[in-house]
């Protein structure tokens, strides 16, 4: 017998050949849950890979300085992302801390940020990034450079340098930028100054109210006044004075009042509210009496527009300081400014006062009660706090009283400004009680008086203390006398 497998071969070498089926692939057949399951699957699947993209993104992108709260934070941010950060964002970083710090311009002294170790890496890696910033962030740096009062030679020649050498790429944005950051600086740059200035001269049209006033501000930083260029700002300024703003306007016209440019035509517009044009004769029809006509054509008298009671007590200042520099007397606009600064008296500051009163008093305006407030304002502000809120300190040699801060400030303004009476006789009520309020102010501060004060006492006062006129003088301003008569005689031994 054959084995097995010899046998199965003979007996297919006798069968008839059969056909092999072929095996198709299938597609496979899932149910509604595998499906469901299936979906939920390559949900995760996405949600995951979204992760890990964004994860990727926090750790290689560097963070929005912009949006940072403080300058601890940008200074630690920097710190934290400093060896992927790129020369922009470097630069980013130090606008930033400009924005934040923005110091005062009148302060001398860099920003108490500076001295943060972080800060000094920051500066290096701006100093080094500088060749690789275009027009733009060039002008980000040197205004960052001027918030923070940083006044070092080798920051601000390199950053000079580089920045005047494209120039000519500044937009009209970064060309007020720049003019503004070196005033602000008192950085006079040549070689950057003047192809600013150029630039600003030609497209002087194109500035809007704000890099108008900008512009004037860094020139009066810069102590350069070139006529041209600040007769086409004054003509810009007046073809767009009903875009101005409350802060923009007293800042323009103070600028230029500083720089010897009052321009009458322009503090006239600047003080009235704007005309409405008169109608077209089209309009005219028999509903339009003559009186309508005659009344919408008719100029309406000078007053400030809207935007007082916008002003704060700077702009108030500023505003009463280009009046009085173009020595213009406009009555109605200074009623609504004496008004407004005696509403805001709680909010001025001593300098803001200062100079309200000096302006006022050189314009000849007594009006009460803004001059008797903002008078005795300076003389609250000037005196020195009592005993007992003093804090205990060694008692000068020879017993003299502690001069304030504010008193060499006060006799300046004493000695300058045009005083209450110099130029009207007899002293009136309100020039008297202004008087007395600088003189008892000054007699508080044991100051030396100014000898044009002294002799302006001796100038008035006999006529005013005269018997006959006193018997016809009100109770005040016979007290308003009496004072500027004893500090008379008690100066009369000073001089």
């Amino acid at each position: 017998m054959l084995p097995p497998r010899q046998l199965v071969a003979s007996i297919a070498r006798w069968l008839p050949p059969r056909r092999a089926m072929a095996i198709l692939p299938q597609r496979p057949q899932f149910s509604a849950t595998d499906l469901r399951r299936e979906e939920q699957l390559q949900r995760r699947i996405l949600r995951a890979e979204r992760a890990t993209q964004l994860r990727l993104e926090s750790l290689s992108a560097p963070p929005k300085f912009s949006q940072l709260k403080s300058t601890d934070e940008v200074l630690g941010a920097y710190e934290a992302k400093r060896p992927v950060l790129k020369p922009a964002d470097t630069v980013a970083a130090f606008y930033a801390l400009g924005q934040l710090t923005r110091m005062p311009a009148h302060l001398a002294g860099e920003a108490r940020v500076a001295r943060d170790p972080r800060f000094g890496a920051l500066r290096s890696d701006v100093l080094a990034s500088l060749p690789q910033l275009n027009a733009r962030q060039l002008s980000n740096a040197l205004q960052a450079a001027a918030y923070l009062q940083l006044r070092d030679a080798t920051l601000l020649g390199e950053l000079c340098s580089h920045s005047a050498r494209r120039a000519e790429t500044f937009a009209l944005r970064d060309v007020v930028s720049g003019v503004y950051s070196l005033g602000r600086l008192r950085w006079r740059d040549e070689a950057l100054a003047r192809p600013l200035l150029e630039r600003a001269e030609a497209d002087v049209r194109g500035l809007h109210p704000i890099d108008l006033a900008n512009l004037c501000g860094g020139l009066l930083g810069l102590g350069l006044a070139p006529r041209r260029l600040l007769g086409g700002v004054v003509d810009t300024a007046a073809a767009k004075l009903a875009d101005f703003g409350p802060v923009e306007l007293p800042s323009l016209l103070s600028s230029l009042a500083s720089l010897g440019v009052s321009d009458e035509r322009l503090l006239r517009a600047s003080a009235s509210k704007p005309r409405r044009p008169p109608l077209d004769p089209s309009e005219i029809g028999p509903r339009n009496s003559s009186c309508d006509i005659q009344r919408h054509s008719a100029p309406q008298a000078d007053r400030l527009p809207d935007l007082l009671p916008d002003m704060n007590g700077r702009a108030l200042a500023e505003f009463s300081a280009a009046l009085a520099a173009a020595e213009l007397w406009l009555p109605v606009a200074l009623e609504q400014i004496s008004d407004e600064a005696a509403e805001k008296l709680s909010f001025l500051r001593v300098a803001d006062s200062l100079v309200l009163l000096a302006a006022l008093a050189q314009l000849r305006w007594d009006r009460p009660p803004a001059t008797p407030m903002l008078a005795s304002r300076l003389a609250e502000c000037a005196s020195p706090p009592p005993p007992s809120r003093t804090p205990c300190r060694r008692r000068p040699e020879g017993g003299g009283a502690v001069r304030c801060r504010f008193a060499p400030k006060l006799t300046a303004a004493v000695a300058t400004v045009r005083l209450p009476g110099e130029r009207s006789a007899p002293l009136g009520a309100a020039d008297a009680a202004a008087l007395a309020e600088l003189c008892g102010a000054l007699r508080h501060l044991r100051a030396e008086p100014p000898p044009r004060l002294v002799a302006h006492l001796a100038a008035v006062l006999p006529v005013a203390s005269s018997a006959a006129a006193m018997r016809t003088l009100e109770r005040d301003h016979r007290r308003a006398l009496a004072k500027l008569a004893d500090a008379s005689r008690e100066w009369a031994g000073v001089r």
